[in-house]
């Protein structure tokens, strides 16, 4: 595996150069498995995100390259983007690793699932299309889809190329230009995706990647008079916070993809081996290696960093203290790095903390329900709405349970199967709009009537 990736790019990219930050600031990169220093990135700010900006809007004008070219040019552009990504990959996933701590197998699969969603949206270029409408009256009338104009893309640190390629893609094909924020937790690859950027053909200002922080850059982003629209995935409580901004400011477009606490509904007719899943969880979670996201043998990698470490720990002590079963984990692992192992709790109650809010961490709650109504109900007794799962062998009580869900996804018979084709979003407080599909691409247009 590649545990040493060359780091090239720190800077920011607009225009398609890489710069120094206007205040020359820099910030640390972190590696969190031993939480030693990877590099310094140069850290962006609300002149940065000015630059950036205008970048993006002089690109947009109607008499430029970007807007004058055919569509199916942007979409071989796209294609070119993705046959480098392809190239790069192993690269790209080692960054990822080095940076997030997440295992080489997860980043490198997710770097194919990047090259995948460019393709999927280089191909949809020129078969965005209106309609003719037979209008009463004596009128011929149409409509057309335009761009937005300048998106403004907040990355999380979960997926962060991926995130990139999927945000980038859908809002490149339909013509608009970007501003992309990542996370100051995993930069390095989509900085090194800037470079492809280049190195495929676009225009300069099409693309531009501006590190930083939430407070500062993310902020200027989401409240900034000249971008159209913003896509965000992250927290709720942010999310909250970006469409305030929003609204505050030019009443820019949003789309949210933010927290979730999925239930996954096992019935008493599933396959024995998921029905037996209590005691198989627990002997995994007692099992797996803990360590090296770069070592083959690893099942367990670490949390992002210290702050998000003593988030899920202070989740665990609330559960003991709330009186659920410590079934297995529940402490640190190893002296260096953010490692926490693998946690499962049972008898857990509705009402416990650790049922109703979004750990984000290597927690597993399993909570027992007696009738197939009773646990419809309970799983929409949320103010979370991204997903849900059942495993069982009726038809008839899956279907019946994905349209009874108040869930933007829900899966059956499988877990979190995700793929460029289909749509992704979050319900009440877990989203506003979708990601992937036709439909993410509605996210990233104007429609005109004529």
């Amino acid at each position: 595996m590649h545990r040493n990736p060359e780091i090239k790019y720190t800077q920011l990219f607009i225009n398609n150069e890489f710069v120094n930050s206007s205040g020359g600031k820099q910030f640390e990169a972190k590696n969190p498995t031993t939480d030693e220093v990877i590099c310094k990135i140069h850290e962006g700010d609300k002149p940065d995100i000015d630059r950036a900006v205008q970048a993006a809007r002089h690109a947009f004008k109607y008499d430029n390259t970007w807007r004058t070219i055919d569509a199916s040019d942007r979409g071989q552009l796209l294609y070119k983007l993705a046959e480098l990504v392809e190239r790069d990959c192993d690269h790209l996933a080692a960054l990822d690793s080095l940076d997030t701590g997440k295992h080489f197998k997860q980043t490198r699969k997710q770097c194919l699932w990047a090259v995948d969603v460019l393709r999927y949206y280089a191909g949809w270029a020129d078969k965005i299309q209106g309609n003719t409408i037979p209008t009463d009256g004596k009128l011929m009338t149409y409509t057309r889809f335009a761009p937005i104009g300048v998106c403004g893309l907040i990355l999380p640190f979960t997926v962060s190329l991926y995130s990139a390629c999927l945000k980038l893609s859908s809002a490149l094909t339909c013509g608009n230009t970007v501003v992309i924020k990542p996370s100051e937790h995993a930069t390095l690859s989509v900085l090194h995706l800037a470079k492809l950027v280049k190195e495929a053909g676009f225009p300069p200002g099409v693309v531009n990647v501006v590190p930083g922080f939430g407070r500062t850059a993310g902020a200027a982003l989401a409240s900034h008079m000249d971008v159209d629209h913003i896509s965000f995935s992250g927290s709720t409580e942010v999310g909250k916070l970006i469409q305030t901004m929003a609204g505050q400011s030019n009443m820019k477009r949003v789309t949210l993809k933010l927290g979730g606490n999925s239930p996954l509904v096992v019935c008493e007719d599933a396959d024995l081996e998921i029905a037996a899943m209590h005691a198989r969880v627990v002997e995994l979670a007692k099992n797996w290696t803990i360590g090296d996201p770069f070592d083959e043998r690893t099942k367990h990698c670490p949390q992002i960093d210290a702050n998000h470490f003593n988030h899920v720990m202070k989740y665990i002590e609330v559960g003991v203290k709330e009186g659920a079963h410590l079934l297995a984990g529940g402490k640190r692992s190893r002296t260096k790095g953010f490692y926490i192992e693998p946690t499962v709790f049972a008898d857990v109650s509705d009402t416990m903390t650790i049922a109703k809010d979004e750990i984000y961490g290597p927690v597993m709650v399993i909570i027992k329900f007696r009738t197939f109504d009773d646990v419809i109900h309970r799983c929409n007794d949320s103010h979370f709405g991204l997903a849900s799962g059942i495993f069982t062998h009726d038809i008839n009580k899956a279907m019946h349970f994905s349209h009874r869900m108040r869930k933007g996804n829900v899966w059956v018979n499988t877990f979190t199967a995700i793929t460029p084709q289909t749509p992704y979003g979050g319900w009440k407080h877990s989203g506003v709009g979708c990601e992937g599909g036709q439909d993410g691409l509605y996210e990233y247009l104007e429609v005109k009537t004529v």
